[in-house]
């Protein structure tokens, strides 16, 4: 994952540039309903500042989730801890 460095730096900062705009505050500021808001625009590829779409950066955040969780010994993943 360590590759997919940049696309991270600049997606969240895509992420933050559009909450400003369109919510008047950081992301990291937001409510949770307007923190919701924004991904949900984000998954629906309405966030801008994005070369390949937000979708496409929505989805490698959301496989990343599931890998991280899943790849714990506690469900089941790397096994004896290799």
């Amino acid at each position: 994952m360590k590759n997919q460095r940049t696309a991270y730096s600049t997606g969240l900062a895509a992420i933050d540039a559009y909450a400003k705009s369109s919510k008047k505050a950081a992301f990291d500021q937001l409510s949770p309903s307007d923190q919701d808001a924004v991904l949900t625009d984000l998954q629906a590829n309405q966030v801008t500042g994005f070369t390949t779409g937000s979708a496409q950066f929505f989805n490698l955040v959301r496989t990343h989730t599931i890998q991280g969780t899943f790849s714990d010994p506690f469900y089941g993943g790397n096994e004896n801890f290799i």
